[in-house]
């Protein structure tokens, strides 16, 4: 089942279908892609079988518990959030149990955006981003020069979370950031799917896809904090 064995694979086709709708896919992707509908479906349909009262709560764990489990799994953020977007009720409504769900996908930002002064060439986040809050984002920080870059870790870096008002928004971020949304692979910067630390949300991050130093590493993982010092 491709929820299971090619979740390496899928995630990044689920990414570039939220990012870009109408970006092309060959055979085999889009039977990956096809797979994962189906076996959504599937689950969706135990989940109403169990609100109509046809199949019990501990029978429905007894089966089916090591799947939903796995839906819930922290690497799978993206996958949760397709989940949400593209109307699987049911499965939203269980995954709202344990990960802090919002009405609005969400974005978490942790360098020159947080400051309060967006200079010329930065886009402008009022009205189009509503904040939540500080969080706690996976990963390492590294000083880039003018703007900081994250990378994937065990780490712990600071950052802001907003909820997206206006989805318009993403495409300015993309462009400011790099983010080239038909190449991935050509961008400075990517955006995929991340669980929070803290709170444990599903949100967009932008990760950092070039070269990185060790030595330019930033210990706190506080850009703000450490441009200030």
């Amino acid at each position: 089942m491709s929820l299971e064995f090619g979740a390496a694979e899928l995630i990044p086709l689920i990414e570039r279908v939220m990012i870009s709708p109408d970006v092309t896919f060959d055979e085999n992707q889009r039977k990956l892609l096809c797979d994962l509908d189906t076996s959504l479906n599937y689950f969706e349909f135990i989940l109403h079988l169990e609100e109509r009262g046809q199949l019990r709560t501990a029978d429905r764990e007894a089966i089916f518990k090591y799947w939903y489990n796995l839906i819930n799994e922290p690497t799978l953020a993206s996958m949760r959030m397709y989940i949400s977007r593209y109307d699987y009720e049911a499965l939203a409504k269980l995954v709202k149990k344990t990960i802090k769900y919002r009405s609005k996908e969400c974005i978490a930002l942790y360098g020159s955006l947080r400051e309060s002064d967006l200079s010329k060439g930065k886009p402008s986040l009022e009205q189009k981003l509503s904040p939540i809050g500080p969080c706690s984002i996976p990963g390492y920080l590294y000083d880039l020069g003018k703007y900081p870059g994250l990378v994937k870790g065990p780490g712990i870096v600071t950052g802001e979370l907003y909820e997206i008002v206006d989805p318009t928004i993403l495409n300015e971020l993309d462009e400011y950031e790099g983010f080239n949304r038909t190449n991935p692979n050509e961008s400075l910067f990517v955006r995929r799917g991340v669980q929070l630390t803290k709170p444990v949300v599903d949100c967009w991050i932008y990760y950092y896809s070039g070269e990185i130093r060790p030595e330019r590493r930033i210990q706190n993982g506080d850009w703000i904090a450490y441009k200030n010092k």
